[in-house]
């Protein structure tokens, strides 16, 4: 969930045809020191005086848990959300992504990191005089950092288009990281600089932690974007905006977006408990399809 837009692309260049034949070349990935892309995370918590809450009466927000099957809300949510792409018989909906799942639910860990940043959420969502209800993550819910915007592609093209990404990935990503340290493959996912987000439609608001755009990231796009070419399909965002969702609330925040993550990270910048960063280590890409087709690509 990226500044999600839900986009009716061409499915692909003919549902006729069941392959692509491109030929794609391929780039050597650059170097890069781990310290100078770890560096954006060491940004410090905004001021107390950066904060400002309206004056006005508070709202009221509830919390309601999404899952167990994460990838579709359960009953007692799926009316607070608006499909706003027409259905097409045949086109799935696509999603590449990491899932960085194992990261954030630790079991050696006793605290509810997750938990806690939702009810903040529901909080401030009301000193702002929000009414509402807040979706949060459902206890076996997984989470995900996002590689490609949502998409549409045929069921006749499925096969073909996962094929034409691990080849990719294969030959471009996975070699990479062999004969590597493990330094290599980090992302940093910064729990304590918190962003809300907000889809194209303006239908729905997001509330989730910062990943840092480091060297991995952006050659996993670059790879994947090359695959939605060969489809028709949109790029990833540019500039990317790297990022793990917790939390979304029905309409449109962006009028008070910035007053809600300065509010949000000065309480993450109070609580010295938990950690301001958590370090997820890449070890493979997912693609879906709808909720019934699944496809994991190693790569070490």
């Amino acid at each position: 969930m990226d500044l999600l837009a839900c986009y009716d692309s061409d499915s692909c260049a003919s549902n006729s045809h069941n392959d692509c034949d491109c030929d794609c070349g391929e780039n050597r990935m650059g170097q890069q020191p781990l310290d100078a892309i770890l560096a954006v995370s060491a940004e410090s918590p905004p001021e107390s005086h950066s904060t400002v809450i309206p004056s006005q009466t508070l709202g009221c927000v509830t919390i309601i848990a999404s899952g167990p099957d994460d990838t579709r809300l359960n009953e007692s949510v799926t009316g607070l959300f608006t499909r706003t792409v027409p259905h097409r018989v045949g086109n799935w909906a696509g999603h590449v992504f990491l899932d960085v799942t194992s990261t954030l639910r630790n079991p050696s860990d006793p605290d509810d990191q997750i938990g806690a940043f939702a009810e903040r959420c529901r909080r401030v969502l009301q000193e702002f005089g929000q009414s509402g209800v807040l979706v949060a993550p459902h206890p076996t819910a997984s989470f995900h950092v996002s590689l490609a915007r949502p998409f549409y592609v045929h069921i006749a093209c499925i096969d073909s288009f996962v094929r034409q990404l691990r080849i990719r990935l294969e030959s471009r990503i996975a070699d990479a990281f062999r004969g590597e340290n493990n330094h290599t493959a980090l992302i940093p996912i910064v729990s304590s600089k918190p962003v809300v987000l907000v889809n194209e439609e303006k239908t729905r608001s997001f509330f989730a932690w910062s990943v840092v755009s480091n060297h991995i990231l952006r050659e996993l796009v670059k790879v994947v974007d090359e695959v939605m070419d060969l489809y028709r399909l949109s790029h990833y965002y540019d500039p990317p905006t790297f990022h793990v969702s917790v939390a979304s609330f029905p309409g449109d925040l962006s009028t008070i977006r910035e007053r809600l993550e300065d509010t949000l990270r000065l309480d993450s910048g109070c609580d010295k408990t938990r950690p301001g960063i958590l370090y997820h280590r890449v070890a493979s890409v997912h693609c879906t399809f709808g909720t019934t087709k699944a496809f994991q690509i190693p790569l070490d």
